[in-house]
């Protein structure tokens, strides 16, 4: 059995090196976010059943994590928090962006038919290329192939409400 406990916090990765380490691999490297600064990595666990904290500090915005997941069993189980500040997506996705995220989402299952657990997902105070997000909220709760969700977002001159709930037991998906 494998049990890995490692602590790299205060690491960073030079955008540079990546290429001069790891010739012959083709890895991209995105320099326009700088020195990627690990003020926490940690794992702990096997390779299939772990927990790791992660806050990455860069030049378009942080990230931090809390993650549990579990590969063990046939249906994946997961535990995970992410907030993100202020994280430009641009040079990854070719979209301006300013996200501030909040999302916390626990269960199993990696399909609607197999997901059992709760999504909440908030990008309040975010902009995606120009575009004020004022509110963006995502709420989900699935059960026995059944998911009830809630969806708002106030954006510019945009406003949209979507709840209702989806039932995966039939042959055919019903909608509401």
């Amino acid at each position: 059995n494998l049990f890995i406990a490692a602590n790299l916090s205060g690491s960073y990765i030079d955008q540079t090196d990546i290429k001069n380490l790891l010739a012959g691999m083709e890895i991209p490297a995105y320099p326009e976010y700088g020195i990627i600064r690990f003020d926490t990595l940690i794992y702990n666990g096997s390779p299939l059943d772990f927990n790791s904290n992660v806050n990455i500090l860069t030049d378009k915005g942080d990230i931090a994590a809390f993650i549990n997941l579990n590969l063990e069993n046939e249906l994946i189980h997961y535990d995970m928090n992410l907030k993100t500040n202020k994280v430009d997506i641009g040079p990854v996705a070719g979209v301006n962006s300013s996200l501030n995220i909040s999302a916390h989402i626990k269960g199993m299952g990696t399909s609607p038919e197999t997901f059992d657990g709760s999504i909440r997902l908030f990008a309040n105070g975010s902009t995606i290329n120009g575009n004020s997000l004022d509110t963006l909220r995502l709420t989900a709760d699935a059960d026995n192939k059944f998911i009830n969700y809630d969806f708002r977002l106030v954006s510019n001159k945009t406003i949209a409400d979507l709840a209702g709930d989806i039932d995966f037991k039939p042959d055919e998906p019903a909608y509401r």
